[in-house]
């Protein structure tokens, strides 16, 4: 049930967004605007959210949007509100800002059609936020970011700095600056892991040290003025509420309102200069300070790391804020020059492709905290092995190979030797452990042989052949066992998924194969022998399970998420579903639904589609799955709308657009479309490639849909899910879920995605394997100009060059190429029209093809002539 201080809290919001004068956060107004008592009942009713109605709105499950600043390899982010605020760790307080004009007139951020705008640099993590007053009233911008004081002292100690600068100024006009209990990811922190978290974000204690300009929040130092105040109040219980009204949430919400700093000011009151506040009933403590408008910045620090005592103060207060931004962004520019880069003109939907890349790089470094990658800066602020296996490869085909693999070292590794007596698997903290979810060990073995690929040698063999027994051990002559696996497929309701298995073939080959390069023959055939025996059993199980469904009466053609969730009837005990109750089968848009996961992961990216054999057992398993994308592409599940194609997740309790199962479907039609010799139907699936990633570039930025003001709320980034009433206005009224931003996996998933663009590996262990150049470039993408990335590191132990230039006036595409492996093959890929002409290294050379050259790796340089 909710708790005394979230029914305030619950009530307190409601009455402001009413009466107004009172910064309601954006996550609030969502709520608020369409707020029926019906509505709430819907949304907060539901058993997705069990707790009440009032501890669900206080913690925000629905509106889960914000930008993020931090340090790499630290293990606290900040979290920056579509207006502005601060928030210096996930349920902590936050800091806002807000004008007052000389008629005590208040312009809070927060307000609905507030003259706002914000957002952050095209490539660094530095955030801007101008507010302006209404007509040719005062303005002023915020400028922030999060550094660390570099002082042996400081301990290397991590603060986020907010600037502010005049930018019009009216006469008689201040300027405030909040800090509130509230903030941009909600008022209650309750996290859905069962782990120790923060129990709330309530501020119920605060003093204000005149002699070091430091507001302090429960005894520690929280925020640090540059300079004094010309006014300031601490409002808490006392200021508020009396004794008799602290249980009658609705009376104690109305005199808050009453008495707070905001109206006090709007009648032309002072703010009440007490130095201390406590609230331990609705922990709403806040503070409130004045300055005049002034044309000399304002800075507040915001001591977000483990700042104790005076001498800890003097230390932040004796720092140069313009050292820590310049060591800042030398810090972001360096890292960002190193590595994969592409010099040129990589755009789409009106944004740069490229500075988007570059904006996920700098998240999932930011999100790298202690050496491991963790999904998400609040709830998923933990270490799973799924989530690390994804971002760890786009860390290391970024060049951030240190980062890659930590995770090996100090994730994988370190958690598989803690898992004492015979159970060797790999698991991230005790979710993925005590859920069973059975697919983190196949994706360990992956990352680990492909990270071997990439910079060889630094592997750790009986590690690796220690997990590929755990799985052969689990499978126990067949498929691998029942369990949760991954949670969007369904309940552990006692049926296995195919998504586990796909994950342990890919990690049995590549296990194998690290084995091979290691000069380890014996340890090679064994793990090759438990990777034969699973691809059998795999294939004969889908082939059964294809079998049961056409006799079931299903006339589309796709592979299921589990064999059990073909409709019961007398193949059961054939697919081992004998025990799944019959309560438990899904009709067959719930099984479409979630069987995109799994699909998805068939092409990217366990690559078993043409590369895994399991066509050579049964045939046809590989044409099943590429039907399978066809029905999903066909099912209202993916949602075509403007040009842009997006994932409806609709299964369970998702009932939002999935942005990284999105960028996933755009992986696997790019990868078809470039391995297609069927000129139409590479045509085709490039053409749905391209929709899919004008969504996930389109919805990086979500626009705000409330009285004309359209600034996004987040500044390149995604949710794990991406609400429809922010996605495309749609009104819901019922339960979904958010997840986390950023979403560390999307962030790398969109890595990989603009990386295959310019070049991907095909087929690495035969002989030619093959690169891929260009099958992501076109019109839409790169319409005319030149792309060169001079260090593209690859699966083949090193690093190429590749300079793309698109000439649109000569209809001509020159491609040069450095350090090409001689083993690997080419093929040039041709988006824009049929080719017509090529002359490589210069000689003439007849088409392979309408749409592509194929070439060996010894040619350096290509000119390629087309038509329309």
């Amino acid at each position: 049930m909710a708790k005394t201080h979230e029914k305030i809290f619950y009530e307190l919001m409601r009455k402001a967004y009413t009466v107004g004068n009172y910064p309601v956060p954006w996550w609030v107004r969502q709520y608020c605007k369409d707020g029926t008592d019906e509505y709430n009942k819907d949304v907060f009713g539901k058993d997705g959210i069990p707790f009440g109605e009032e501890a669900a709105f206080s913690s925000n499950a629905h509106y889960r949007y914000w930008d993020m600043a931090g340090v790499k390899g630290q293990s606290i982010e900040c979290l920056i509100g579509p207006s502005g605020e601060l928030e210096p760790a996930p349920g902590r307080h936050s800091l806002g800002f807000f004008l007052i004009d000389e008629s005590n007139r208040i312009t809070f951020p927060q307000d609905p059609g507030a003259n706002l705008t914000h957002g952050r640099d095209e490539r660094l993590p530095f955030f801007k936020t101008t507010l302006a007053e209404a007509g040719e009233g005062s303005a002023i911008r915020q400028d922030a970011f999060a550094g660390v004081i570099n002082n042996p002292t400081a301990n290397n100690k991590v603060v986020v700095v907010s600037r502010f600068k005049v930018k019009r100024k009216k006469p008689m006009a201040r300027f405030g600056i909040i800090v509130a209990p509230f903030g941009p990811s909600g008022f209650h922190y309750r996290s859905i892991q069962k782990v120790s978290r923060p129990p709330t974000s309530r501020v119920e204690q605060i003093h204000f040290g005149r002699e070091t300009n430091t507001l302090s929040v429960h005894g520690r130092p929280a925020v640090l003025f540059r300079t004094p105040p010309m006014a300031f109040g601490l409002y808490g219980k006392d200021d508020w509420y009396s004794e008799d009204i602290e249980h009658d949430p609705v009376s104690a919400a109305v005199s808050i309102l009453r008495h707070s700093p905001f109206h006090i000011l709007a009648q032309g009151g002072r703010l009440n200069g007490k130095s201390d506040a406590r609230d331990h009933t609705a922990g709403l403590c806040m503070a409130v300070f004045l300055w005049e408008l002034s044309e000399t910045p304002l800075e507040a620090l915001m001591l977000i790391d483990d700042f104790y005592g005076d001498d800890d103060v003097l230390v932040a207060s004796n720092s140069k804020t313009s050292v820590i931004e310049e060591a800042t962004r030398r810090f972001w520019t360096g890292k960002l020059e190193q590595g994969f880069r592409v010099d040129g003109r990589l755009f789409l939907e009106g944004r740069s492709a490229w500075n988007l890349y570059e904006t996920c790089r700098v998240n999932l470094l930011t999100l790298t905290d202690q050496g491991k990658i963790h999904p998400g800066p609040t709830i998923y602020d933990y270490f799973w092995v799924r989530d690390s296996t994804v971002s760890s490869f786009a860390a290391a085909l970024a060049g951030d190979l240190n980062v890659a693999g930590r995770q090996v070292l100090d994730g994988f590794t370190a958690n598989q030797k803690k898992n004492e007596g015979t159970d060797t698997g790999f698991f991230g903290d005790d979710k993925e452990k005590t859920h069973e979810e059975w697919d983190c060990n196949g994706q360990a073995l992956w990352i680990m042989g492909m990270l071997d690929r990439i910079a060889p040698g630094k592997h750790d063999l009986a590690s690796v052949r220690d997990g590929a027994r755990w799985i052969h051990r689990k499978c126990g002559g067949g498929l691998l066992p029942k369990g949760w696996s991954a949670e969007h497929l369904g309940d552990n309701d006692g049926r296995p998924y195919y998504w586990d298995d796909y994950w342990a073939l890919a990690g049995l080959r590549e296990a194998a194969r690290l084995a091979e390069r290691a000069g380890e023959p014996s340890a090679a055939k064994e793990i090759w022998d438990y990777h034969y025996r699973l691809k059998n059993t795999l294939a004969h199980s889908i082939r059964d399970t294809l079998d049961a469904l056409r006799a079931s009466g299903e006339w589309r053609t796709f592979i299921p998420a589990s064999p059990c969730d073909v409709p019961a009837g007398p193949w059961d005990s054939k697919l081992g579903c004998a025990d799944v109750p019959s309560r438990s089968r899904r009709e067959y848009g719930e099984t479409l639904k979630s069987t995109a996961i799994g699909t998805l992961a068939y092409f990217h990216p366990c690559r078993l589609y043409k590369e895994a054999g399991l066509d050579s057992v049964s045939p046809g398993i590989d044409n099943a799955a590429e039907l399978t994308l066809e029905s999903l592409w066909h099912s209202p599940f993916v949602e075509e709308r403007d040009g842009r194609a997006g994932f409806r997740h609709d299964s369970r309790d998702w009932k939002s657009y999935a942005p990284y199962l999105t960028m996933q479907f755009a992986h696997a039609y790019l990868f078809l479309s470039a391995i297609n010799d069927d000129p139409d139907k590479g045509k085709e699936q490039y053409e749905r490639f391209i929709m899919l990633f004008r969504w996930v570039v389109r919805e990086a930025f979500p626009p705000t849909w409330e009285n004309g003001n359209t600034h996004p709320i987040v500044s390149g980034a995604w949710n794990e899910q991406h609400c429809y009433p922010v996605a495309v206005g749609e009104k819901r009224h019922e339960y979904w879920y958010m997840g986390d931003i950023p979403h560390g996996w999307a962030c790398a998933e969109y890595m990989l995605l603009v990386r295959y663009m310019l070049c991907f590996e095909h087929d690495i262990d035969r002989d030619p394997s093959r690169i891929h150049v260009g099958a992501g470039l076109g019109n839409d993408t790169l319409p005319g100009g030149a792309l060169k990335a001079d260090h593209v590191p690859t699966l083949f132990g090193r690093s190429i060059g590749i300079h793309y230039d698109h000439n649109v006036e000569t209809r001509k595409i020159m491609v040069t190429l450095e350090r090409v492996p001689e083993h690997v093959s080419l093929r040039i890929h041709c988006r824009y029209g049929s080719i017509v002409k090529a002359i490589v290294d210069g000689q003439g050379m007849e088409p392979t093809a309408q749409n592509h050259l194929d070439i060996p790796g010894s040619v350096h340089g290509l000119e390629i002539e087309y038509r329309s």
